[in-house]
């Protein structure tokens, strides 16, 4: 999903997204993640800040989010997503991995992980970095997902919190696709798009460009203040951007 089409999707259902936070790095924005935030919800998005595509979802806060798997359902407020019910839900998998300098058991399926808080009294059941399934503590209780992670499994990496959460990328693009055609600006004169071979000047008209390039994807109108200054029998429009 390219950032663009997120934006369009918020923008349709303001009801339901009514609070959205945009965070990047400033100073260098293609280094870090470009993170849709939905704080109500209890997740965000996180865009590669390159190709601007989504490479990652990230369940924050599993009890304002209910997961729909078949016709059954985890998380939310009513429906607490423990270990040995991810475990029965999803079925049996490989032993996952204990981080044990941030206390977490991370339990992974194919594009989908779960992060479970490991008490230190209870780190011992954690043999070698694995633990015996499902994992229930001593005292007959079991942990719950602190976080989940959803990503594409394509290239079969394993992705969750911590170092393993860089290793979520974006899904490949389809054969042919020109989403990332390279464009070559000449300072000045002109762009020039190297696989359809358009040549738009700078300063075209909206319709030579959409003659040039065919329907926009997206529009976004943007918001301005009109200011009126009455002189005389002139009136002049000031458009504040």
């Amino acid at each position: 999903m390219p950032i663009c089409e997120a934006f369009a999707q918020i923008e349709q259902q303001p009801k339901i997204y009514d609070v959205v936070h945009v965070k990047y790095y400033d100073e260098e924005p293609l280094k870090l993640d470009i993170v849709i935030s939905f704080p109500d919800h209890g997740f965000h998005l996180r865009f590669d800040p390159w190709s601007q595509r989504l490479r990652l979802i990230e369940i924050f806060d599993i009890k304002r989010l209910q997961m729909r798997y078949a016709t059954s359902l985890i998380g939310g407020p009513s429906t607490l997503a423990t270990f040995v019910a991810v475990y029965a839900l999803f079925g049996p998998t490989y032993p996952g991995t204990y981080d044990k300098d941030r206390g977490v058991y991370t339990l992974f399926y194919p594009g989908l992980s779960f992060a479970f808080p490991i008490p230190s009294q209870y780190s011992d059941c954690c043999h070698d970095g694995e633990a015996e399934l499902p994992l229930e503590f001593p005292d007959g209780t079991t942990p719950v997902t602190c976080r989940v992670s959803i990503y594409d499994s394509s290239a079969g990496k394993k992705v969750g919190v911590g170092s393993l959460m860089d290793k979520a990328s974006a899904p490949p693009l389809p054969t042919g696709s020109i989403y990332m055609e390279e464009v070559h600006a000449k300072l000045g004169e002109e762009l020039f798009f190297t696989v359809g071979g358009q040549h738009i000047p700078f300063g075209a008209s909206p319709q030579d460009v959409w003659s040039e390039l065919g329907r926009p994807c997206g529009i976004h109108q943007k918001q301005v203040a009109m200011i009126d200054f009455e002189m005389g029998y002139a009136v002049f429009t000031l458009v504040i951007s």
